[in-house]
């Protein structure tokens, strides 16, 4: 009876939780992230249990990482069996974690988490599910906060992991692993271990298993105090957030599909901690994914705005870099790769955010097109046969620029444009057999001109190049 009565009231506290959170509303998708171990199998169980009440509907995703072989092999099969005896849907997808982990140069957890991260949201978009929930608890968030501790991670960092973040949900974050490992017992819930969470060559085992059973030797609440730090942070965090985005909003001067560009006198005011909120929500702005600012290079940014020359460059993780230019900060990512494209006449020509048009049209002396620097146009005969193609400039660059005398560096054209150094790095070209015909959008070459003697063109027409 007193087991029975610890069930009822661990499955009422998970309720509990879902209905203060807001995790659970009638008529839900779920895509319940399963790996068979004890954590999301209870909630797995759980949720199924509750369904029924709640009105919501479950699916089950469960990731076979390559990296144990048959042990894999047999999660995956002890998911897809579980799920289909509780007449849940279930797909198992298959990550190369060790790929990406030696390509990044990354930790193999980390690009595990990665991998996961992206399915489930593509699985989101793709089926429409209105959540994705995890089975991380309070011992989770306890090594979290360590991790982040001794990364050098700031206020959002020590926020935690969330209850609910974006497409995500985390239903048991009431509880601890110890609460959760008896309620499977008791339940006779059966789960399978991944060995290689005995594994403590990583770090986030190594802190699982040397580092947390101390500090519950030294205060038993260790996991309980983590989860209200991570609260009292998170809180501390929404507040500032929103004051930053404000801010933030009266600094941007131009905003980018890989970039953002920031006037710095309006964030020299406020570049201590309310800075440190606004560079990260500035990065959110790019990419939704993109890494939180660790203190360190919070410190070297704070240097970079206060006294920093115009091109020094603060190089943050994952590509991204903050980059001083004259009285803006731009930050972007340079991981992007750029490669040559080859012009094909009619067909449009895709260079990173720019869109480069072409057609070929008749010409006499009463033909006209647009004035302004998106447009311009070459005499055909002149490439004519040739290979015409788009790239970015390269040091040794020259142009005859049109109506002058000689030539010119590309270099010296777009310093007089004067052109963000980030956006000067990766500005494009026309070229024809090694001749720079147009600087897009600034200067086209003499050699390519229309003449009297002109009778068909190539009309060149840029959009979205953005030259701030």
């Amino acid at each position: 009876m007193k087991n029975d009565k610890n069930i009822t009231k661990f499955k009422k506290q998970f309720v509990q939780f879902a209905r203060e959170n807001d995790l659970l509303k009638k008529g839900d998708s779920i895509l319940a992230a399963v790996s068979g171990g004890v954590d999301s199998i209870v909630m797995l169980h759980l949720l199924h249990e509750i369904s029924e009440e709640t009105g919501i509907s479950l699916t089950v995703v469960h990731f076979n990482h390559q990296l144990r072989d048959e042990e894999s092999k047999r999660d995956a099969e002890f998911v897809k069996n579980l799920s289909e005896k509780l007449n849940i849907s279930c797909t198992v997808k298959l990550i190369d974690v060790k790929s990406l982990s030696e390509k990044e140069g990354i930790s193999v957890q980390d690009a595990g988490h990665r991998l996961r991260r992206k399915a489930q949201l593509d699985l989101v978009e793709e089926y429409g599910f209105d959540s994705v929930a995890t089975a991380h608890h309070k011992d989770d968030q306890l090594e979290t906060l360590l991790m982040r501790l001794i990364s050098g991670a700031g206020p959002q960092g020590m926020s935690g992991i969330s209850i609910k973040e974006e497409s995500y949900i985390r239903p048991l974050l009431f509880a601890d692993k110890q609460q959760i490992t008896q309620y499977a017992e008791r339940k006779k819930i059966e789960w399978v271990e991944d060995s290689s969470n005995r594994n403590n060559k990583y770090i986030r085992n190594k802190i699982r298993l040397e580092v947390i059973p101390t500090l519950k030797e030294i205060n038993p609440s260790a996991a309980e105090v983590a989860s209200r730090t991570a609260i009292t942070f998170g809180r501390l965090t929404s507040d500032l957030e929103d004051l930053s985005d404000k801010i933030l909003e009266k600094s941007i001067l131009s905003e980018g599909k890989s970039e953002i560009i920031l006037a710095i006198p309006e964030l020299s005011n406020y570049f201590n901690m309310i800075g440190y909120f606004m560079i990260n929500r500035a990065l959110k702005r790019i990419d939704r994914e993109s890494p939180t600012v660790l203190n360190r290079q919070f410190n070297d940014l704070a240097k970079l705005v206060e006294t920093g020359s115009t091109g020094s460059e603060i190089i943050l993780s994952d590509g991204y870099r903050v980059l001083k230019d004259r009285d803006r900060l731009i930050i972007y990512n340079n991981t992007e790769d750029i490669n040559d494209v080859q012009i094909k006449i009619g067909i449009p020509t895709h260079y990173r955010d720019m869109v480069l048009e072409t057609n070929r049209v008749q010409w006499d002396s009463d033909s006209q097109f647009p004035q302004d620097v998106q447009h311009e146009v070459v005499d055909n005969r002149l490439i004519d046969g040739g290979v015409l193609k788009l790239r970015r400039w390269k040091e040794g660059d020259r142009i005859h620029p049109l109506g002058l005398k000689g030539t010119k560096k590309v270099s010296d054209i777009l310093t007089e444009a004067k052109m963000p150094l980030n956006r000067k790095r990766a500005f494009p070209i026309v070229e024809y057999d090694g001749d720079v015909v147009w600087v897009c959008g600034i200067r086209l070459s003499d050699q390519f001109k229309v003449t009297e003697n002109t009778t068909d063109v190539v009309h060149l027409k840029i959009r979205n190049l953005n030259f701030n």
